[in-house]
């Protein structure tokens, strides 16, 4: 029976064990330091004022009996420290930068004198962090964007971390990490992670654009060892956004990169240079709201991206199309065993749906190699189109010296955006293989006292994906009435030896991921010892809408639309050597594939996990020299279930499907 179903595949298995990487990020620092005199001994008295330079907002430090003071939970940012006690001079330290999760140290000496004067240091960068044993780096506002980037995403800054040794954009190895799973993203201490891929929220073709723009970056850091117990994993990229200041600033950007002076493909050389044509434009401004207490900063980026891809293929001839086989191997007739008269197949003997389908096939466009020209004979340049835009607003308010809030919102879609896989023009290829992202954090930070500090962030993550492909409104039952329904439609799936298959990938709606997260982190400082303790509540939803598994989707046999290949084996005249790609082709024109494949559309699956973690850890000043860094964290993710029960496994050892929840 030609183009019968011989091998069924019922049901499309969807992977249901999605990893889940999130985890709760601080991203303040913390300044300490030793207050003495100038024989060296503790002063515990003395009142410190750290100021932040950019907003003029004010944090007091208590002093210890032993002298030593911790400031912790501080906004990234450049710091004044002022140190002040009757009958001293008062001592000034400026330009104190301090970065997210890193610790600062600015000892002061108090000297006699009047409080009318005043000892003023500049600080200088440390060189090395001496007060945890953190090993990572970190890329300022400054340089990021006076670096030479190939795109304006944060995976090009990735790439060219210290330790990273992977090309791999959401999920680079860093330090000897774990691929999957390996590294934690976070904006603004929330989750930034994909859970179905392990790693950062990716577009397809243009990284880690998911994420805010470069521009609105303050800070980008990558610790690849020994974190504290409250970071989980051992390799994580921070970012921090940045805040207005009490001085309103702004910018505009236009980046262009087209084809002018770009080289023809190799390969390609007698068709027209490609299209390519790159625009990155945006804006950000920043500035007071209410100086001193209420400060803005927004911005946007937006990517109009023309590019190609260059295909080189083999595509039957017009000869071979109507049955030619002159000058290629000898066409055995299955029904008889004999070769065709003049190697000629018959009109009469094509099956019209394979008559349909080669239509579909571009002829060749230029000189082939092998027999009669079959092979390499095509080559195309196909558009890649990728628009991005990328939208961010954060608002900073201090209601008080004890109480302070501040709300980050990101958006970013790829839409439309055009994939080229290698295939010629008219299938294959993704019709949209975009994204939509959204983010949304509010942080709240209380002061109970000098000593006791609290923090609370609820953190919210959307990510979805699309993978659509071409030709959705063709319905592959139309030439298989035995196929399964199909919810996409699209070019079944054609696989001819020798020759470019035919096909297309279906697809689904757009699948979210949804992350709404609560964290909240403790700090009290005990003299030589501060203290905190945290958790972190993770509720994490994946929704998979009905998906159609077509050609190069690597699921359930790429047969959603239907699967049907060709190796040759009914027309080649040699039984005992291998087929020729003139044999697959013409087993294709008689309607004789090899093996067939059918599979279902996928069922709704509304997946569901939640995770709990905890932790406990002291930084202990042992001395102005030697700081102690233990801690201890705890973490539950419960068992990822589907809501409705729609996934099943099969039992060998029963011969059934087992759903979960039965008996």
């Amino acid at each position: 029976m030609r183009f019968s179903l011989i091998v069924l595949s019922s049901v499309l298995l969807l992977a249901a064990s999605i990893p889940s990487q999130l985890s709760a990020q601080s991203i303040t620092g913390t300044i300490v330091g030793t207050v003495t005199d100038i024989s060296g001994g503790a002063v515990s008295a003395a009142t410190v004022t750290l100021t932040n330079e950019d907003t003029n907002l004010e944090y007091r430090a208590a002093v210890a009996a032993t002298g030593e003071y911790v400031a912790p939970n501080l906004p990234p940012g450049t710091y004044t420290v002022k140190t002040e006690l009757a009958g001293f001079k008062p001592s000034v330290i400026r330009n104190l930068r301090l970065l997210a999760r890193r610790t600062v140290r600015a000892d002061v000496v108090l000297e006699p004198g009047a409080v009318a004067q005043a000892i003023e240091v500049s600080a200088s960068a440390p060189v090395i962090t001496s007060e945890n044993a953190t090993i990572g780096n970190v890329l300022e506002s400054q340089t990021i964007r006076t670096l030479p980037l190939n795109g304006r995403t944060l995976d090009r800054l990735i790439r060219i971390s210290a330790g990273v040794t992977t090309d791999s954009a959401a999920n680079p190895r860093v330090a000897g990490s774990a691929y999957w799973g390996g590294i934690q993203f976070s904006v603004d201490g929330v989750t930034y992670n994909d859970m179905g891929n392990g790693g950062g929220a990716y577009s397809y073709r243009n990284g880690l654009a998911t994420l805010p723009s470069v521009d609105s970056i303050s800070e980008f850091k990558m610790d690849s060892n020994n974190q504290k117990a409250e970071y989980e994993g051992s390799v994580s990229a921070t970012v921090v956004t940045k805040s207005g200041t009490n001085g309103l600033h702004g910018s505009v950007l236009w980046f262009n990169r087209n084809k002018e002076y770009a080289a023809k493909n190799f390969f390609a050389t007698g068709l027209a240079k490609p299209p390519f044509n790159r625009n990155e434009f945006g804006y950000s401004v920043g500035g007071p709201i209410v100086k001193n207490k209420t400060f803005f900063f927004h911005s946007y980026e937006g990517l109009r991206e023309r590019t190609a891809r260059t295909n080189t293929l083999s595509v039957a001839t017009q000869a071979m199309r109507a049955g030619d086989f002159a000058g290629l191997p000898v066409i055995i007739d299955p029904l008889s065993g004999l070769p065709f008269e003049g190697n000629q197949i018959p009109a009469s003997r094509i099956d019209p749906r394979s008559k349909a389908l080669i239509e579909k096939v571009p002829l060749p466009n230029r000189a082939g190699a092998g027999p009669a020209g079959t092979l390499t004979n095509y080559t195309v340049n196909l558009p890649n189109i990728s628009d991005v835009n990328r939208w961010g607003v954060r608002v900073d308010h201090r209601f008080s010296e004890k109480d302070s809030i501040w709300v980050n919102l990101n958006y970013s879609r790829g839409n439309p955006y055009f994939v080229a896989q290698g295939y010629p023009e008219g299938y294959g290829s993704w019709e949209n293989g975009g994204y939509s992202t959204q983010s949304a954090n509010i942080t709240h930070s209380h002061s109970f006292s000098p000593t006791t500090l609290n923090e609370f962030r609820f953190g919210y993550l959307r990510h979805a994906s699309v993978r659509q492909g071409m030709n959705r409104d063709f319905d592959p039952l139309s030439l298989f009435p035995d196929l399964y329904p199909v919810s996409y439609g699209g070019l079944p799936n054609i696989n001819i030896n020798g020759h470019v298959a035919i096909g297309d990938y279906g697809g689904s709606d757009l699948t979210p991921q949804l992350t709404p997260q609560f964290i909240n982190n403790l700090t009290h400082i005990r003299g030589r010892h501060t203290i905190k303790t945290g958790f972190d509540i993770a509720n994490n939803r994946a929704a998979s809408f009905p998906a159609t598994a077509g050609m190069a989707s690597g699921l359930a046999n790429n047969a959603g639309l239907g699967r049907f290949d060709f190796n040759g084996r009914f027309t080649n005249n040699n039984p005992t050597g291998a087929a020729q790609p003139a044999h697959g082709f013409a087993d294709f024109l008689l309607g004789y594939p090899n093996v067939t494949y059918r599979s279902t559309t996928s069922p709704v699956g509304l997946f569901y996990s939640t995770r709990y973690s905890a932790f406990v850890q002291d930084d202990w000043q042992v001395t102005p020299r030697f700081t102690l860094n233990f801690g201890l964290r705890f973490m539950v993710q419960t068992a990822w279930k589907e809501r409705d029960r729609t996934q099943a496994q099969f039992d060998f050892a029963s011969n059934q499907l087992v759903v979960p929840g039965d008996r």
